[in-house]
């Protein structure tokens, strides 16, 4: 008896959060960023699902303060920085379907100076071969997604306080309006697996909800629409699910929290939503991995200290049967 005590008393240490079903659902949540005292943020799993790309503040000199973007093994090993602006902010990185090359947005010019808006580059994987694929003055373009087929890239542009959703060809070329309505702002734009769809973050002012964008009749619906803060949606690999982080049912905030959020789960159509962790520490960006096993996050654990953390989706012990049932259906092996 003491052993199962003391076996139970390890997996509740072990799982940091449950869904808020209450049917005693858990997931293990890991820590990949314990060496780093800055801000780790934005996690982007690459396709082959062994690296994943963040933005950091961990080599920041500048005084106006700058981040930029990195690599790392899927575990937390080997960071490896692959921009080197200083002062200037490089932030939302993508990959290609096929992993050779990663899009983001960055306040630089093409020569180097600090722009006060934001532009689409895209690189190579190991940070070399350098383009800028929009030139816009005054127009902040910003969170590149690559479609599916790697054919055309999708973005926000953010002109005289309103925001719409541009894709253009994966050169830069051949750009177009795609919104059917303007926001106030929009983020974190993903293209579902299958490419008719896409899923984004947007704003009129007043409440932030995940959007689903179908590219082939150009038809939007507001899947969240509440009035909590809604962002960050991901994909699963399969393209039945979205993750997305919620402000909605908040627990109480620890003293360096400026807000709170969870990560969360529905279907594509916005329907069967379920939370996925439990934290008074805001949690948000999920990022599901390929093969459908894990969400990569980032978590808020100090005063501006962001880490990017892992939900393995993979049952535990303390899994209801029914709950992972529901919860592994197309999430892969």
């Amino acid at each position: 008896m003491n052993l199962l005590i003391a076996l139970a008393s390890a997996v509740a240490l072990l799982c940091t959060s449950s869904p808020a079903t209450g049917d005693g659902a858990a997931v293990m949540m890991t820590n990949l960023m314990q060496d780093s005292p800055e801000q780790d943020s934005w996690p982007a799993w690459s396709p082959d699902g062994t690296r994943i790309a963040f933005r950091s503040a961990r080599d920041n000199v500048s005084p106006w303060g700058s981040t930029e973007i990195y690599v790392m093994d899927a575990d937390g090993s080997n960071p490896t920085r692959l921009t080197f602006t200083d002062s200037l902010e490089n932030t939302g990185p993508a990959w290609s379907p096929d992993g050779s090359k990663i899009a983001f947005s960055s306040s630089r010019t093409y020569d180097g100076r600090r722009d006060d808006t934001s532009q689409i580059y895209v690189m190579d994987a190991d940070g070399s071969h350098l383009e800028p694929l929009t030139h816009d003055q005054a127009t902040a373009n910003r969170y590149p997604a690559w479609s599916p087929d790697a054919i055309r890239i999708v973005f926000s542009s953010e002109r005289d306080r309103s925001s719409n959703l541009h894709i253009m060809d994966a050169d830069g070329s051949n750009r177009t309006l795609l919104s059917p309505a303007t926001f106030r702002r929009t983020a974190s734009h993903v293209w579902s697996p299958d490419g008719d769809a896409i899923a984004f973050s947007g704003t009129d002012g007043n409440q932030w909800d995940i959007y689903l964008l179908t590219v082939s009749t150009g038809a939007l619906v507001n899947l969240t629409d509440h009035l909590s803060r809604d962002m960050g949606p991901t994909w699963s690999p399969d393209g039945r699910r979205i993750a997305f982080s919620s402000e909605r049912d908040p627990l109480p905030r620890t003293d360096f929290s400026h807000a709170a959020g969870d990560i969360w789960v529905m279907d594509r159509d916005g329907s069967n939503l379920t939370r996925l962790t439990h934290s008074p520490q805001p949690h948000s960006m999920p990022a599901w991995s390929p093969d459908g096993g894990k969400i990569a996050f980032m978590k808020l654990t100090a005063w501006y200290r962001y880490d990017i953390f892992v939900l393995d989706l993979s049952p535990t012990t303390s899994v209801d049967s029914t709950t992972w049932g529901w919860l592994k259906r197309g999430w892969g092996p």
